[in-house]
């Protein structure tokens, strides 16, 4: 997990530049404002994962991300044991709980990802498969509750 007022290496921001990049969006309230501060986070070197990771620290989750690595062949794995495919992030605050599939805009939700989602979701968990492009809700439902929300202008 990140510390706290810090990102890890590979996110390249800080912070505090994710908490102006977030007060920035909820500024005026619009769509079209969020989208903008969506497109400079990412402009400035964010991912569309670290913009998640970001919301979720100053949202004060206890959050978990396995992240794909290469092995020693060069092919891509996780460092999971079990069934492929689960979410790329599993979150709990208080008595919430939620996983998160984090997509492209143009990538599929793979039907091996959308077992994992159907079953989770038959369990009574909760699961988002956010894009980009569903900025405005990924702070809405991270940042809910939090000192964040109320800086942010978030309602």
């Amino acid at each position: 997990m990140a510390r706290r007022g810090t990102f890890d290496a590979v996110t390249r921001i800080s912070s505090a530049e994710y908490r102006r990049l977030l007060a920035k969006a909820g500024d005026e309230g619009t769509s079209e404002k969020r989208r903008e501060a969506g497109r400079q986070a990412q402009a400035n070197g964010a991912s569309w994962e670290s913009f998640i990771i970001g919301c979720l620290d100053l949202g004060n989750w206890w959050w978990r991300h396995a992240r794909p690595m290469k092995d020693e062949r060069g092919n891509w794995r996780e460092p999971l044991a079990g069934r492929k495919g689960s979410p790329d992030f599993f979150a709990v605050r208080g008595a919430e709980a939620i996983w998160i599939e984090a997509k492209t805009e143009t990538a599929v939700v793979k039907p091996h990802q959308q077992e994992w989602i159907d079953r989770l979701r038959a369990a009574g968990q909760t699961v988002y498969v956010w894009r980009p492009s569903d900025q405005a809700e990924v702070k809405a439902v991270l940042l809910r509750g939090s000192a964040c929300e109320t800086r942010a202008g978030s309602t």
